[in-house]
């Protein structure tokens, strides 16, 4: 697995909560190779869990997903699933210098 970071905010640290991420950021992310670092944060205010996802990835990539709900297990899920769809995104514009489109997972095979 990547570097991942789980940080506990005004929460008791939880055995199941950590599964949870570490399951969910190895189900979405498991295709991105060239991800370097991976932070969560996950915050509980009142009634309000919230969930931030920290993606450093090679080439100076950084990649941010939030989500907010009323359910911790909820804004994990939410969360990763925002930030595996900003790679997503990331990894399929890139371009080379002549425009033509390079996918990022075919470099990965390669290199």
């Amino acid at each position: 697995m990547k570097n991942l970071v789980i940080t506990f905010r005004h929460m008791e640290t939880s055995a199941a909560l950590k599964n949870h991420v570490e399951a969910q950021v190895e189900h979405d992310m498991h295709d991105f190779t060239r991800v370097e670092s991976i932070h969560v944060i996950l915050d509980v205010q009142k009634h309000t869990h919230k969930c931030e996802v920290d993606v450093h990835a090679k080439g100076h990539l950084h990649i941010e997903g939030h989500a907010e709900t009323e359910d911790m297990y909820k804004s994990v899920t939410l969360a990763v699933e925002k930030a595996a769809k900003q790679l997503r995104k990331a990894r399929d514009k890139r371009t080379d210098l002549h425009g033509h489109r390079d996918r990022l997972a075919d470099l990965d095979t390669s290199s």
